[in-house]
């Protein structure tokens, strides 16, 4: 009798640590979870900002090339970048 009552205690031992094992593997998938729900989030701040960025960078582009100061400059360097093009 002694003998299956060890067995008994050892096979519950080793129950309760492969218990103890699923939980802290549980666990550890939560905050993986966690940690992925997280980079998804700042990944998709970063291309919104990105694309605010493009956007208002290609507004003040078509704002600047609609000034008649950069008219004038086109104007004015026309000449030198023709020549810097003609092999």
């Amino acid at each position: 009798m002694s003998e299956e009552s060890d067995d008994l205690r050892r096979l519950r031992t080793e129950r309760d640590e492969l218990l103890a094992t699923v939980r802290d593997l549980a666990h550890l998938q939560l905050i993986g979870r966690d940690i992925e729900l997280g980079l998804r989030a700042e990944l998709m701040q970063a291309k919104i900002d990105a694309e605010i960025a493009r956007a208002a960078t290609a507004g003040e582009a078509a704002r600047v090339m609609s000034s008649s100061s950069w008219r004038v400059g086109r104007a004015v360097t026309w000449p030198v970048r023709v020549l810097r093009r003609t092999p």
